[in-house]
């Protein structure tokens, strides 16, 4: 006897509207953040801050431990 295979439905937009509009409220909102910190003295500690962030980030999708002796290495500009 044949097995019935599930049906699925997929929605025409599977977005919720109000979701997609926190969506857009974030985006304009980190759109706004950038430009004024490009003019900000505080743009280049904060985009090194970002690099350390992106850097154990990057360590974590790999699936490696991150040392503490590394991320001090890291933040102190050793490399």
């Amino acid at each position: 006897m044949p097995q019935k295979l599930p049906v699925y439905h997929f929605p025409e937009n599977p977005i919720d509207p109000a979701i997609l509009d926190a969506f857009l409220r974030v985006d304009e909102a980190l759109s706004r953040l950038d430009e004024r910190a490009r003019w900000s003295p505080l743009q280049a500690p904060w985009s090194q801050r970002l690099l350390f962030r992106n850097a154990c980030a990057a360590m974590h999708t790999q699936h490696c431990v991150v040392h503490l002796d590394d991320l001090v290495l890291l933040d102190g500009h050793a490399f």
